[in-house]
């Protein structure tokens, strides 16, 4: 349909460039389209599922004015994705053309998709009430839009268990048209953005806590922000320096590099409910977890140089299928002999906890998926139940690596950190203090840093902390080095 509509539009304009064919398409849309009607009586379709609209040929060949965003190369104001922590205004500067060979004076409007969105009363416009253009000719028309995070809806999006919920996303997108009209035409150019209200939490320039002789030391958190500021604490056990840029993918290229940055590790839960995290912070953002990257964090939990399990990140029921990341414990240890195993080796249990737009990403897997006692072996005609002695256990060291691979474009390994040795029941350094809830809009929170006994041979890979900011605006991650005072 847009082929041949394209086709239609060069026949009558043939000296007309892609941009112009584009716009024309764009611009003359019809705008009036419904979310599936049979389940959501009366809502109107969001401009990050129609674009534009639906095309009307007819009018894009009639129209004697054109508008787009020179800059974008689309007919389409996208404001994009923005983290907002405090008042933010956004800029998009649009071209409107002429094309007839008089002047005209052109009335411009701006509107809400849905003005029953609470969400609007965050967003304030600024756009002039009319603007000329000469004959033949181009003005510039400014479209500013000012955001109060403070009036935006609560974040509840994510790449784990909400990863392909579409009426979520339609909630808190913010969107309409931009209408450029005279007596002669009536032309709209959509507008969207996607706005996170955000927090801002800082802990100065200090990148260290030094510890007194009784073993601890402070970090002052402050958020700056317009949320809450959650902070998940993880024993910081390893870094990447950043890829040079000369090496990392441009505009076109297919591949991907997944730039590893900071690792760290944790315990939580007990008994049956115990569970094992890894934190993962990258240099570079994903709009979403499932691609391009997967990170796979090998255990050799009885250190003996050989990998016993694996945990690793995939979009849940394959590629496409659903948009929700979650993690996978594959089972390594092989049957004696030659026997083989006979269930499943490769099983999810969590959803990833990860963002959209986000670097940052926490992965769980239950400890007793990492150290059962018995598996299910088979040398082809029967089965037996093998007790295995290699698991994980919480009081005695494991050896990990986190590797970094492309998993969209070329399957290839692009970063890793390796070789990190850590004890789940005795870290060296922990971190206590700031609130379940986070760190307070406008106030401040104390993390307090303390030392294990033992800790520095249970647990020899830890420098100190690493923090993982969620919501967070600015900084997704911070590390925090234990220093202590030898005085």
């Amino acid at each position: 349909m847009i082929a041949g509509s394209a086709a239609l539009l060069l026949e009558a304009f043939p000296k007309a460039i892609p941009a112009e064919i584009k716009a024309r398409l764009m611009n003359n849309s019809e705008t009036g389209i419904l979310t599936a009607p049979n389940l959501f009586a009366g809502q109107a379709a969001p401009a990050t599922r129609i674009g534009a609209g639906e095309v009307r040929v007819d009018r894009a060949l009639a129209a004697r004015t054109l508008a787009f965003v020179a800059e974008d190369e689309s007919a389409a104001i996208s404001f994009g994705f923005a983290a907002i922590a405090s008042r933010q205004e956004l800029r998009k500067r649009v071209l409107v053309f002429n094309t007839t060979n008089t002047p005209r004076t052109y009335s411009v409007a701006f509107s809400f998709r849905d003005p029953a969105n609470a969400g609007v009363a965050a967003v304030s416009a600024r756009v002039p009430s009319s603007i000329q253009v000469p004959p033949r000719g181009i003005r510039a028309l400014e479209v500013r839009i000012t955001v109060d995070p403070t009036k935006l809806k609560t974040w509840t999006l994510n790449g784990g268990l909400q990863g392909g919920n579409g009426q979520l996303l339609t909630s808190l997108e913010l969107d309409g048209l931009v209408t450029v009209s005279d007596k002669l035409d009536k032309i709209s150019l959509p507008w969207s953005l996607v706005a996170h209200r955000s927090a801002d939490v800082r802990s100065g320039e200090d990148e260290e806590v030094e510890l007194n002789g009784a073993g601890t030391g402070t970090v002052l958190l402050e958020n700056r922000g317009a949320t809450a500021g959650r902070v998940e604490v993880f024993a910081w056990t390893g870094t990447s320096k950043g890829i040079a840029r000369r090496f990392l993918p441009r505009p076109g290229d297919n591949f991907a590099v997944i730039d590893l940055g900071q690792v760290g590790v944790r315990s939580a839960g007990s008994g049956e409910s115990a569970v094992v995290q890894f934190g993962i912070n990258t240099f570079g953002k994903r709009a979403h977890p499932n691609y391009p990257a997967e990170f796979d964090i090998s255990l050799d939990v009885n250190r003996d140089g050989v990998d016993d399990f694996v945990i690793f990140n995939a979009e849940n029921g394959g590629f496409g299928a659903s948009g929700q990341n979650v993690v996978f414990v594959a089972d390594l240890r092989p049957c004696p002999g030659k026997m083989v195993r006979a269930e499943s080796t490769v099983n999810a249990f969590f959803f990833a906890d990860a963002d959209l737009n986000s670097g940052r990403m926490i992965m769980t897997a239950p400890v007793a998926a990492l150290a059962p006692a018995t598996v299910e072996c088979t040398d082809g005609k029967t089965t037996t139940k093998v007790a295995l002695t290699t698991g994980l256990d919480a009081t005695k060291p494991f050896n990990f690596s986190v590797f970094a691979f492309d998993n969209y474009f070329t399957g290839n390994l692009t970063d890793s950190i390796e070789n990190m040795t850590f004890t789940l029941a005795t870290p060296r350094f922990t971190g206590s203090g700031v609130p379940a809830a986070g760190v307070p809009v406008g106030g401040s929170s104390v993390l307090t840093v303390g030392t294990v006994a033992g800790g520095d041979a249970a647990s020899p890979s830890q420098k100190g902390l690493l923090l993982l900011y969620r919501d967070a605006a600015r900084r997704e991650a911070q590390t925090i080095r234990a220093v202590r005072d030898d005085g």
